[in-house]
């Protein structure tokens, strides 16, 4: 199965049902569900929003299904001049799998990982 590494606090964000849109500077046009990996750091940036989130970093802690890849989403979570790709059925598992090493770009998960069902 696909997974994309996301830097936590929009990893959890997306599995919670928060994040709406995965903001990126490439089209994409594959559609279906993914596992989203929390990346081994936190993003504290200014603008990130401060949420009370569990911050398991390099772990898989849900997934969610890409229905759509557009430019000019109303969504509040939209930056301008990026591609949106439409996020929808986010599910955030009850146990993330731990320890597991994300890549750039979609990746597979490693043989032998066990994914909770969705």
């Amino acid at each position: 199965m696909k997974a994309l590494t996301v830097k936590n606090p929009w990893a959890y964000l997306i599995c919670s049902g928060a994040k709406d849109i995965e903001n990126r500077t490439w089209r994409i046009s594959f559609r279906g569900r993914i596992l989203v990996h929390a990346g081994g750091t936190i993003d504290r940036r200014d603008f990130v929003p401060r949420v009370d989130c569990p911050a398991h970093c390099s772990a898989i802690i849900g997934s969610v299904e890409i229905v759509d890849c557009i430019r000019d989403s109303s969504s509040p979570w939209a930056f301008a001049d990026f591609w949106h790709w439409v996020l929808r059925d986010p599910v955030l598992f009850e146990r993330p799998i731990l320890n597991i090493r994300g890549a750039l770009s979609f990746w597979e998960i490693p043989e032998g990982i066990s994914i909770p069902a969705s």
